[in-house]
């Protein structure tokens, strides 16, 4: 089987962290290993959570919003001020994930990007 790599590409643009969020899925079928890079504007003071939600039921072509389940802590990254961070998911199995933001207060921009392999 030809291996298909989740190609890097910015699951997040600039967004305000002043309210919260959630970003659009991403497909992750047939990726073992995916990784998000997160980076935290300079000259920011936001508190926040970052969660991974996961579905196996969402679907585009049907219009189904699915159900949605946050990862929990291990796969949470917390937001406080400026940066950057990871968060790396192994052997991974859910078909959609997208990412959650909640504020808890101040504010700057994020960029947060999204990559994945097939071991």
């Amino acid at each position: 089987m030809k291996k298909s790599p989740l190609l890097p590409f910015r699951v997040v643009n600039d967004n305000d962290l002043s309210a919260a969020f959630t970003t659009n899925p991403t497909d992750a079928r047939y990726q073992d290993n995916i990784m998000y890079q997160i980076v935290i504007a300079s000259g920011g003071n936001a508190v926040g959570v970052l969660d991974v939600e996961v579905s196996s039921d969402y679907d585009p072509k049907q219009i189904n919003a699915g159900n949605w389940t946050d990862l929990g802590s291990a796969y949470q990254a917390t937001i406080d001020g400026v940066g950057t961070g990871l968060i790396m998911l192994n052997q991974f199995e859910a078909v959609w994930m997208r990412l959650k933001y909640t504020r808890t207060s101040g504010t700057s921009t994020m960029n947060a990007y999204v990559s994945g392999k097939q071991v």
